[in-house]
């Protein structure tokens, strides 16, 4: 029977009779084609050292005093390690150059 209708106008004639009904957006139809989502600003860019330009996923909840932000995009692989390592476990310098020297960071 539902092969017979367009999801859309299937999503319609059941909402019409009462029951909750919506379709299921593909990925696309979610982030390139949805005004409101764009709206919210849920699909934000950053720049990424390795990538370039990449569309993240936003948080769909805006708060008045506290709204969020992305401002930088996830570390790449090793990009913290000097401060892991070093500032918060307390790994000398000496430490951190064997690890490396050995490809064991």
């Amino acid at each position: 029977w539902t092969r017979r209708h367009d999801r859309h106008h299937l999503a319609q004639i059941l909402v019409d009779t009462g029951v909750p009904a919506s379709i299921v957006a593909s990925p696309e139809e979610r982030i390139d084609h949805d005004a409101v989502t764009a709206d919210w600003g849920l699909w934000p860019t950053v720049d990424h050292p390795e990538m370039g330009a990449v569309r993240v996923d936003g948080i769909p909840v805006h708060l008045t005093r506290t709204d969020w932000e992305f401002d930088r995009a996830g570390p790449c692989l090793g990009q913290d390690n000097e401060y892991v390592f070093g500032d918060l476990l307390g790994i000398s310098q000496d430490s951190l150059s064997e690890l490396r020297s050995e490809q064991v960071i």
